[in-house]
């Protein structure tokens, strides 16, 4: 049931993914062709960039950035605080990523450690990490690993990645 402080959020209709060239389309690994999308309508002809990739998983499988990075060669950081999706952004064998940008942190309110399950994604009991305060009450009702992990800001992480500038595409 839908409530009216949250029927904003139900109003946009699911959309199909956008189309992928075909000549691209082993390096386009977005899941909705996000990739596509954003090398059509503002990247076409910019030979180098940046990107900032919030939760890339293994830095291959439903990545927007993989392309950009590839095929374009564009350099930043895949952001993964789960260590077994986060090593694997590193794995050069055939079907993997190979990339060199993963870092394994969560974003934060403040830079710290704090506790995050995969099962259920990132959280703190002080509900300071992303999208679900009571992750670690799931994990530790209904099982499940946990560990522990550094916290970054994304004022910390611009002034360390990205020589504190303002990049347009990593700020709002």
């Amino acid at each position: 049931q839908v409530n009216e402080q949250d029927e904003e959020y139900h109003l946009c209709p699911e959309r199909a993914g956008y189309p992928k060239p075909a000549k691209y389309r082993k390096l386009m690994t977005s899941a909705a062709g996000e990739d596509a999308y954003v090398e059509e309508h503002f990247f076409k002809n910019v030979d180098y960039g940046a990107y900032f990739d919030l939760g890339c998983g293994n830095g291959i499988v439903n990545s927007s950035t993989y392309y950009f990075n590839k095929a374009k060669k564009w350099t930043g950081i895949c952001i993964e605080p789960n260590p077994t999706l986060h090593s694997q952004i590193f794995n050069t064998d055939p079907g993997y990523a190979g990339r060199i940008d993963g870092i394994r942190v969560a974003i934060s309110a403040a830079d710290g450690f704090e506790n995050f399950s995969p099962k259920y994604g990132l959280q703190t009991d002080r509900g300071k990490v992303a999208n679900n305060p009571s992750g670690l009450w799931f994990a530790e009702k209904y099982g499940g690993p946990t560990y522990g992990v550094s916290t970054i800001t994304l004022t910390t992480i611009q002034n360390l990645y990205y020589d504190n500038k303002n990049y347009p595409y990593t700020k709002r």
